[in-house]
C-alpha cells in the first residue's frame, strides 16, 4: 500500500501521481528518499570523492527552490518515473 488508504502498483506511482494525488504530507519524505538513494549511490561510485554527494545534499536541502522545481517537473512530466526526473535534475545541477 502507498500511504494508508489506497493500494497502488509500481506502474501507478508516476510523477503525476506524486505531484497531484499523493497526500502533501507524504510527498517530501517520498522525494527525500529518492534523493537519499541517489546520493548514496553516488557516494558508493565516487568513493572518497565527496563533491557530487555534497552537491546533491546542498541542492536538495539548502537551495530554496529545489523542492518546488521537483514538483514542477513532476507536473510537467506526469507519466515519467519520479526517480528518473529527480535523477535528471541532479545530473543537470551537480554534473553527476
Amino acid at each position: 500500500m502507498v500511504g494508508a488508504t489506497t493500494p497502488a502498483h509500481a506502474a501507478d506511482l508516476t510523477a503525476g501521481y506524486v505531484a497531484l494525488e499523493m497526500e502533501p504530507d507524504a510527498r517530501f519524505p517520498f522525494i527525500s528518499g529518492i534523493v537519499e538513494g541517489i546520493a548514496q549511490t553516488r557516494a558508493r561510485i565516487d568513493g572518497s570523492e565527496t563533491q557530487t554527494t555534497g552537491c546533491i545534499y546542498h541542492w536538495f536541502y539548502e537551495e530554496e527552490k529545489s523542492y518546488d522545481n521537483i514538483l514542477a517537473a513532476f507536473a510537467k512530466f506526469q507519466d515519467r518515473a519520479p526517480g528518473a526526473i529527480v535523477d535528471a535534475l541532479i545530473r543537470r545541477r551537480c554534473d553527476a
